[in-house]
């Protein structure tokens, strides 16, 4: 495309298209004007090497424009800024500053989608492009305000669940794992949706059961409970849980492990049977 080869030689030319497909209070870009811009950028974003401040700076207009929450009618606009946010992720090392604007924009998005329940696709797309930013980028720690948002997203969890039968979404998890027990402690509702994403995905966080139980404000018991006491789940996870509760126990205080006693669920005693190891949470 004779356009993507000016646009790579002179960047100042990609203003032209951006301009042309971006919405002003006056008019509203066509189907076919936001899909040949489209075109032009995923094209160019596929064909240079490195992906430089220039090309991001002069594309992102228009990619923010297509995020805004509210705006009717611009569907198309709305998946192309979603698949060029992903193809950024993955050409280019963004900005702090900006990777935040970015997640918790898309993170707006898929709230919107979730409170409308009309097209789970678009949720579910949403989606995708916040795990693919993570997963590409250096995310330690979500954004406050995108945790703010996912953390009383509708279901995430379960949607999540499907979502990792076709993507890999393993660092996702631990982001957002890792960014719900920083703020556990002061909001209960991200107590909630820790617990809901601990239920769901229990097999995943096996390995994080001592580091989960020690740093996260959720009573042991509570938080422990979650990887055995459901139907289904593995006798090894059942007893690696329960070594960890006796871990805690050895590393607390007299008065914390009544506490923790008082508050160990009873259906939990019938598994210490001849199991040696059980039995030590005794």
């Amino acid at each position: 495309m004779v356009i993507v080869q000016q646009c790579s030689r002179d960047k100042s030319v990609l203003e032209v298209p951006c301009n042309y497909a971006s919405p002003s209070k006056k008019t509203q870009p066509s189907k076919n004007v936001i899909g040949f811009c489209t075109a032009v950028f995923i094209e160019l974003l596929g064909t240079v090497v490195t992906v430089d401040d220039d090309i991001v700076k002069r594309i992102l207009p228009f990619v923010v424009s297509g995020l805004q929450s509210g705006v009717k009618g611009l569907s198309d606009h709305k998946a192309s800024s979603l698949m060029t946010v992903g193809l950024l992720g993955n050409k280019a090392a963004l900005a702090s500053k900006l990777l935040n604007i970015l997640i918790r924009s898309v993170a707006e998005v898929a709230r919107e989608e979730a409170n409308e329940l009309i097209d789970l696709h678009w949720f579910r797309l949403s989606l995708i492009a916040l795990i693919n930013l993570v997963r590409s980028q250096n995310v330690q720690i979500l954004p406050i305000k995108a945790l703010e948002i996912l953390k009383e997203l509708r279901d995430l969890p379960g949607v999540l669940l499907e979502l990792s039968k076709e993507f890999n979404i393993e660092k996702f998890l631990v982001v957002l794992l890792d960014s719900l027990i920083d703020c556990s402690s002061k909001d209960e509702y991200c107590q909630q949706a820790l617990l809901s994403l601990i239920e769901k995905f229990k097999h995943a966080f096996r390995e994080h059961l001592h580091f989960l139980a020690a740093q996260c404000s959720v009573s042991p018991a509570r938080l422990l409970s979650k990887f055995f006491i459901d139907e289904g789940v593995p006798v090894a996870v059942q007893v690696e849980s329960l070594q960890c509760y006796a871990f805690l126990c050895s590393l607390s205080q007299d008065k914390w492990q009544t506490k923790l006693l008082a508050e160990f669920p009873s259906i939990l005693f019938p598994l210490a049977g001849d199991d040696q190891t059980v039995r030590v949470a005794n």
